[in-house]
């Protein structure tokens, strides 16, 4: 966080409680979603590969009890998988967005 942004909290008489939850907080939205977003589509590509592990996981409900080595079938699994990322990342995406109104406002200014 720039530091010119907590000096001119300071300067506006924040305290210390106010700086965090009006200034830092709002700022670092982007970087905890982001964080989210890796997360998540880490946790549903792991997950799905874990069944080729027989770990079970959400892999087993993707691809179902029977025989994994039909390739037709791994490459509909993969691809509902990799939809159900890229679904949970959007969604993230657009809560962000939702959030952080700000962030918005100051890229069409600079455009």
């Amino acid at each position: 966080m720039p530091e010119s942004a907590k000096d001119a909290a300071r300067g506006m008489g924040l305290t210390d409680r106010q700086i965090l939850w009006k200034v830092e907080l709002p700022l670092a939205v982007p970087e905890i979603v982001g964080g989210l977003r890796i997360a998540t589509v880490s946790t549903v590509a792991i997950a799905t590969l874990a069944v080729f592990a027989h770990a079970g996981g959400l892999g087993t409900q993707i691809y179902g009890q029977g025989n994994l080595t039909f390739p037709t079938s791994i490459i509909i699994a993969g691809t509902i998988a990799i939809l159900m990322a890229l679904t949970f990342d959007a969604v993230l995406l657009t809560a962000q967005r939702l959030i952080t109104p700000w962030r918005r406002a100051a890229s069409q200014a600079a455009a």
